[in-house]
């Protein structure tokens, strides 16, 4: 990979944040079928961050929007640490098309990814756009949003905040996202676009019924710089205890000074 990339950082996931950014699921995506169920939870789950910072929400249209502020005052979720915006949405895990954060500078970019619902298993032109919407309608104020055109879902990278990720090879090098880019090629741009200096790659615990193809979040994550925690089995009568058995062991490979746990 280049030693000379910019010096740009993938921003991790314990560093400080303004806001989260949450999709309130809605009756037009695939929770409609126990869509008051789910709704209480994010009613919760919003609750719980507006207590410690801000919130974002996208809402699909002004009809929408009205119910969901009805519905956080109604849990008693201060409206002062609530930005409610509009965009249309088909899925609600934003975590996979909302924009990845980095570091140039001393200051935080947005990068916009293409996301084609992980792999064009699901209809994902309106959370493609989701960004470039927010952006237009100043939700990211005067942070940059700039777009990178390859197909790269949030879940699918894992960062140290230090220049080193985790992937696996199945999401990210996947024909269905990225076709006709090799490893290395894809390494460069990554190592441009989010100053990724070292992509450790994983090939190993495959979960049954992952639409994502394998990502990294699902498998294993760094909690702090030296240290990855990691999905574990050990029952040997499950499928996954061979696959996550392999993982373990390709993660133990990675580097001596990572403290590598099983969680």
């Amino acid at each position: 990979m280049s030693t000379d990339a910019p010096p740009r950082r993938l921003i991790p996931e314990w560093a400080p944040q303004a806001a989260i950014l949450l999709a309130w699921p809605h009756d037009r995506s695939d929770w409609a079928a126990t869509l008051p169920a789910i709704e209480a939870l994010y009613r919760d789950l919003a609750w719980e961050i507006a207590r410690r910072q801000g919130l974002v929400v996208i809402c699909r249209d002004p009809a929408h929007r009205l119910h969901v502020e009805r519905s956080l005052r109604e849990r008693g979720v201060d409206p002062g640490r609530v930005v409610l915006a509009l965009a249309e949405t088909q899925d609600s895990w934003v975590r996979d098309y909302g924009p990845l954060g980095v570091w140039e500078a001393g200051r935080a970019i947005l990068v916009d990814c293409i996301f084609n619902g992980w792999g064009a298993r699901y209809p994902a032109a309106r959370d493609d756009a989701v960004n470039r919407v927010l952006q237009r309608q100043g939700v990211f104020g005067d942070t940059p949003l700039v777009h990178y055109p390859r197909v790269l879902e949030g879940g699918a990278l894992d960062t140290d905040g230090a220049g080193t990720a985790l992937a696996t090879r199945r999401s990210v090098l996947a024909a269905n996202r990225n076709p006709g880019i090799g490893r290395r090629a894809l390494e460069w741009e990554l190592s441009r676009v989010l100053g990724i200096s070292r992509l450790l790659w994983l090939d190993h615990g495959a979960l049954e019924g992952d639409d994502t193809d394998g990502h990294v979040d699902n498998l294993a994550r760094f909690c702090d710089p030296q240290t990855i925690v990691y999905c574990a089995c050990d029952d040997p009568r499950d499928p996954h205890f061979g696959p996550l058995r392999a993982l373990a062991r390709e993660l133990r490979t990675l580097r001596d000074s990572l403290r590598v746990r099983s969680s």
